[in-house]
């Protein structure tokens, strides 16, 4: 079962890891875009549901659209997990805390990236 989340600048690698699965591969993934004209077309398993975020006019970097969609998730009774992240500093912040303190990753099962970091003025 794996988990992928991140914003549009992770969007290249989230399309080549899903492309990349092996067809009996589970998971879900959480895509951060401006809006529903951002969204394209992911070539994934079946059994990997695709969610589309939308930020509606806020800034990127200003929501907390991938915490709270990472921290809603279902997740697997097995511990047979992955979990993958790519996004801006302070999200990815809060979203590996969740992985390593809340769902008991452990750092071979969890990869987390920050891709930018949003300079506040």
């Amino acid at each position: 079962w794996l988990l992928l989340a991140g914003d549009e600048t992770a969007l290249p690698a989230i399309a080549r890891i899903l492309e990349t699965l092996p067809a009996t591969a589970t998971g879900e993934a959480f895509i951060e875009v401006a809006d529903r004209r951002e969204e394209v077309s992911l070539v994934a398993p079946s059994g990997v549901a695709i969610r589309w975020l939308h930020r509606e006019g806020r800034p990127a970097g200003t929501t907390q659209l991938l915490v709270d969609a990472v921290k809603a998730v279902r997740w697997p009774d097995h511990r047979e997990v992955f979990a993958w992240v790519a996004c801006e500093a302070q999200t990815l912040k809060a979203l590996r805390n969740h992985l390593r303190d809340e769902r008991k990753l452990s750092r071979d099962q969890h990869l987390a990236v920050a891709y930018w970091s949003l300079r506040q003025p």
